[in-house]
C-alpha cells in the first residue's frame, strides 16, 4: 500500500518547526495554528512538512509534485489543490508564497526548534536550531500545467451522466476488489488536456483501486470537483459534506481577494503617459536562459506576447514602458512587463516581467532582444 514520502533528516522528528503564529510538530506530524490543533489531510502536511525543510528557498512544482507524491502521476491540479487547503488551515495568512510560472516557497521567517525531551506535552521544551529568513508578501498564482495523462490500468465503466443548466457531466467510476482500509486513503486528481471549451477530471484512490473520471463541456467551473468529492464520500461511506457549498465559498473569497488587489494594483498607476516609442519598435523576438523565447508582435492596433502557440497575451499600455498582459486563457491572469531602452540608441534591448510585491525580483523572467 502507498505510503506518505518521509521527508526527515537527522532527528528532525525531534524537532518543532516555528511561523507566523503556527507550529508544526514533527513527532505528533501535527500543525497548530495560534496554539491549536488544526484538522488538515495528509498531503498538504507533507506539503508543508517539505516547503518548512526548504524554507527560504523557492522549490519547483516538479520538485513538490515528486517529493509529495512520489511513483504517483499526478499534475499541478493535484499542487494547487494541496496549497489551498493548507492556505485555508493557515488561516489565509502570507505564509506560502507563489512564485509566478516556477514554484513555493514558505514567505515567512522559519525557526526549527529542537525538543530537550521528547514528551507528550503540547509545548516542549526547545532549543532554536536555525531561523532562515524569508520575504513576508506572497506573489501572484497564475501558473497551470496541464499535460494529457493517461494510466492503461484503469478500466472505465459508464457511471452516467449529470446536467446542470448548460453544464453536462459524465461521470466514470472504475472499482477493483475493494482492500481493507487500514489507513488513510490518499488522492489524485489528474486533469487531462482541455480541447475546444470541454474538460475532464480524473482522480484515483489507489488503496482503494477506485478510479472517477469525469467530464464537462464547461472550462473554469468548479463542479468537477464537487462531483468527484460526492462520489468518494458515499463510496468511503464518509460524512456528507455540501461540496458545492464549499466550493462556492471558497470561489467568493478568491474574487474578493482578487477584486481588493486589482484596485490597490490600480491606485498605483501613473495615469496620462504614453509609450515613448511607437508600437512597432517593441516587436521583435526576445529570448531568457531559463523561459526560453518570447515573441511580441502588433496585432490590430496593440501588442500581443506570445510564449508558446498556446499562451499568448494581449498587452495594454499601462504607464512609461510597462505594459499589462492579459492571457487569452483567463485561467492565466494578468501580468506586468517592462521594455528596457539602451540609453544611447534608444532602442528596447530587454523585456522583463514586473514582480508583484512581495515577488523576488530574481525568479522573474528577463528577455533579452535577438531581433
Amino acid at each position: 500500500m502507498p505510503t506518505s514520502p518521509d521527508f526527515r533528516v537527522s532527528d528532525s522528528n525531534e524537532d518543532v518547526w516555528q511561523f507566523a503564529d503556527c507550529e508544526f510538530d514533527d513527532l505528533r506530524y501535527e500543525l497548530r495554528v495560534g496554539g491549536q490543533p488544526v484538522e488538515i489531510e495528509r498531503k498538504p502536511l507533507d506539503l508543508l512538512r517539505y516547503l518548512l525543510s526548504k524554507s527560504g528557498a523557492v522549490v519547483k512544482k516538479e520538485e513538490l509534485l515528486e517529493a509529495v507524491w512520489p511513483g504517483v502521476l499526478v499534475v499541478d491540479a493535484s499542487l494547487a489543490t494541496a496549497v489551498s487547503k493548507l492556505r485555508k488551515a493557515l488561516g489565509d495568512q502570507e505564509v506560502i508564497q507563489t512564485v509566478s510560472r516556477v514554484g513555493y516557497r514558505i514567505a515567512v521567517p522559519v525557526s526549527r526548534v529542537r525538543r530537550a525531551n521528547i514528551t507528550d506535552d503540547l509545548a516542549p521544551s526547545a532549543t532554536v536550531v536555525s531561523t532562515p529568513e524569508a520575504s513576508s508578501s506572497p506573489g501572484p498564482q497564475r501558473t497551470r500545467r496541464l499535460p494529457f495523462l493517461q494510466s492503461s490500468w484503469l478500466l472505465w465503466a459508464s457511471l452516467g451522466g449529470v446536467v446542470v443548466a448548460a453544464l453536462v457531466i459524465g461521470a466514470v467510476i472504475i472499482r477493483f476488489k475493494k482492500p481493507p482500509a487500514a489507513q488513510p486513503v490518499s488522492l489524485a486528481i489528474l486533469p487531462f488536456q482541455n480541447v475546444s471549451g470541454m474538460s475532464s477530471m480524473v482522480g484515483l484512490l489507489p488503496e482503494e483501486r477506485l478510479g472517477v473520471v469525469v467530464l464537462s463541456n464547461m472550462e473554469g467551473q468548479a463542479l468537477r470537483e464537487s462531483l468527484m468529492y460526492w462520489i468518494f464520500d458515499r463510496y468511503l461511506g464518509a460524512p456528507m459534506k455540501d461540496w458545492n457549498a464549499e466550493t462556492l465559498a471558497e470561489q467568493r473569497r478568491n474574487d474578493a481577494a482578487d477584486a481588493k488587489r486589482e484596485r490597490e494594483i490600480e491606485a498605483k498607476r501613473v495615469k496620462g503617459t504614453k509609450p515613448p516609442l511607437a508600437l512597432d519598435a517593441y516587436a521583435g523576438t526576445y529570448e531568457d536562459s531559463l523561459y526560453g523565447p518570447a515573441t511580441v508582435r502588433v496585432e490590430n492596433g496593440h501588442l500581443v506576447l506570445e510564449l508558446t502557440p498556446k499562451t499568448a497575451g494581449d498587452m495594454e499600455h499601462w504607464q512609461y514602458d510597462t505594459f499589462r498582459v492579459t492571457w487569452r486563457d483567463h485561467r492565466d491572469g494578468k501580468s506586468f512587463v517592462q521594455f528596457d531602452l539602451d540609453p544611447v540608441t534608444a532602442k528596447v534591448v530587454t523585456m522583463r516581467q514586473i514582480p508583484d510585491p512581495g515577488e523576488p525580483v530574481e525568479q522573474v523572467p528577463v528577455w533579452v532582444r535577438v531581433n
